[in-house]
């Protein structure tokens, strides 16, 4: 089976965005940002309005600083993951305008082969055994094939002529990755 498609800028963003979302490493990573800010500007409140009331024993605008501390660390919280995301989406819209990612971009060519998917693109061809696939992924109107930890082939929907060819394409493959990696698992 042979498919011809195009991966437009939106696609790839769309698909980084997705793998943020999907990939432990950078969910931990934001989760660890997203709370320590919090953390420590409270903390730094709770220590302004204790030195404040112990030094001075001044309380009432210390504990309004305390609160505003508390306001800013729930105000982060709250809208950090928009504030990654449009963060983001503002890097890669950059990266495309300096010119750089033709390679993620453009017309390519997939094929199932009997024991490999065979890409072609705008640098060239790349082949991927079936056991070396990892999951596959659905999202605002692709079909995400992971071939690595942090790649994968784009593949949009609008690929196919009908949601029943669609289906039999995602069908053939997932069997065809199954039967490769109970072949290695055997092996």
């Amino acid at each position: 089976m042979k498919l011809h498609y195009t991966v437009t800028d939106q696609a790839y963003l769309d698909f980084n965005i997705h793998h943020v979302g999907q990939s432990d490493s950078i969910r931990k990573q934001a989760r660890r940002v997203r709370l320590s800010l919090p953390v420590i500007v409270s903390l730094m409140g709770l220590g302004f309005c204790g030195f404040m009331t112990w030094r001075f024993g001044v309380r009432a605008p210390s504990f309004a600083y305390l609160a505003g501390c508390l306001a800013v660390s729930a105000l982060w919280y709250a809208l950090y993951p928009w504030r990654y995301r449009k963060a983001l989406e503002k890097r890669l819209k950059a990266y495309f305008a300096e010119g750089h990612g033709k390679e993620f971009i453009g017309d390519f060519t997939l094929e199932l082969l009997d024991d490999r998917l065979r890409t072609e693109g705008v640098n060239g061809a790349g082949e991927t055994l079936y056991g070396k696939v990892g999951k596959l992924f659905e999202n605002k109107g692709c079909l995400y094939i992971y071939t690595g930890s942090m790649t994968a082939i784009i593949l949009p929907l609008n690929t196919f002529d009908s949601e029943e060819t669609y289906r039999e394409f995602r069908s053939h493959l997932e069997e065809k990755v199954r039967a490769a990696k109970e072949t290695a698992e055997l092996a």
